[in-house]
């Protein structure tokens, strides 16, 4: 028997089992614009942080060199 059938054989019953566990009616609005724009600004200020300082290691590695 193949990887993909033996997955769908013992995944039904665990499906089936978690479809009968309750949720929790929480009422979840969708995120924000303003959310959203905002953490990708803190992922991208993070992001070229951590490039530019990888820069500066290389930069100062190579006038080692030189």
């Amino acid at each position: 028997m193949n990887f993909i059938s033996e997955t769908l054989l013992v995944g039904q019953p665990l499906f089936r089992a978690a479809k009968m566990i309750p949720t929790p009616a929480i009422p979840t609005k969708p995120a924000s614009t303003r959310a959203i724009l905002l953490s990708f600004f803190v992922f991208w200020r993070d992001f070229v942080g951590i490039y530019a300082s990888l820069g500066d290691n290389l930069d100062q590695k190579s006038e080692m060199f030189f």
